[in-house]
């Protein structure tokens, strides 16, 4: 078969095929467009992606600050990247 699929037809593919939980990005991505772009769509969800995964990143620092007892028993917050 020698189809030749046209980009914007593969862009939409690619948006129908996104789970629902992207379906504001879905509208996000396509609204006021006349036509998209696959480069575009992918581009956006790696972004997003990176994002996401900056912000768990943020999350795992914040859970890095531990509270612990010192010798006399007293609990205090201590950072576990070290102090400067």
């Amino acid at each position: 078969m020698d189809v030749e699929v046209d980009d914007e037809d593969k862009a939409i593919v690619l948006l129908c095929s996104l789970p629902e939980s992207y379906e504001h990005v879905v509208t996000t991505l396509t609204y006021g467009k006349e036509t998209i772009k696959t480069k575009d769509i992918t581009s956006a969800l790696l972004a997003r992606d990176q994002m996401r995964k900056n912000k768990e990143g943020e999350t795992s620092q914040v859970e890095g600050l531990l509270v612990k007892e010192d010798h006399a028993g007293h609990k205090g917050v201590s950072n576990t990247k070290g102090k400067s």
